[in-house]
């Protein structure tokens, strides 16, 4: 179990937190299967997350650091502008587009504040079907966005299985 766990939309989706109008089909689907088969343990944990942690100089969140509760994206450094004053800290961890950056408020200076997509250990969104994380060095600063290839096909398998969209499944292959 992580030490530092936030919550996202999804998790929000399947224990009623989040209304469902605003997820595309696929995803309505999917969260509504959640719902289902989640235990009441597992839903009482997962209401009990926070949306952001602020820890020793890192913050933590799901989507933005700005209105974390609004589901925003950042894909790009235009996405990222308007969210480094609300980074409480050096560093801001996100990761709901599943699509891996590293973006400095002040490109090349070191001392800027920083936001880091790490990507998505399945479901990526940035046609790299492998998994991605990343490993952050305290002490240096240094950040590692790590690729590693993970089992797609028993991941697809279980989508199918669970009676989910196919598309679902498929875009495991794609990585999109």
């Amino acid at each position: 179990q992580a030490a530092i766990q936030v919550l996202g939309n999804h998790d929000a989706a399947a224990v009623g937190m989040q209304n469902l109008v605003y997820f595309n089909d696929f995803a309505r689907a999917a969260a509504a299967w959640m719902q289902t088969v989640l235990t009441p343990e597992q839903k009482a944990f997962l209401s009990a997350l926070p949306l952001e942690v602020k820890e020793d100089g890192l913050h933590y969140v799901h989507a933005t650091p700005r209105e974390p509760q609004n589901w925003n994206y950042i894909f790009s450094r235009y996405d990222v502008q308007n969210q480094f004053e609300a980074v409480d800290g050096r560093v801001c961890f996100v990761g709901h587009s599943h699509v891996p950056g590293d973006f400095w408020e002040r490109p090349g200076d070191s001392s800027s504040r920083r936001i880091v997509n790490v990507g998505s250990v399945g479901q990526p969104r940035d046609r790299d079907p492998r998994l991605c994380y990343a490993v952050f060095d305290t002490a240096t600063q240094e950040l590692r966005l790590i690729r590693e290839e993970y089992d797609v096909d028993t991941a697809a398998g279980k989508i199918r299985r669970a009676g989910l969209p196919e598309f679902l499944a498929d875009r495991l292959y794609w990585g999109w």
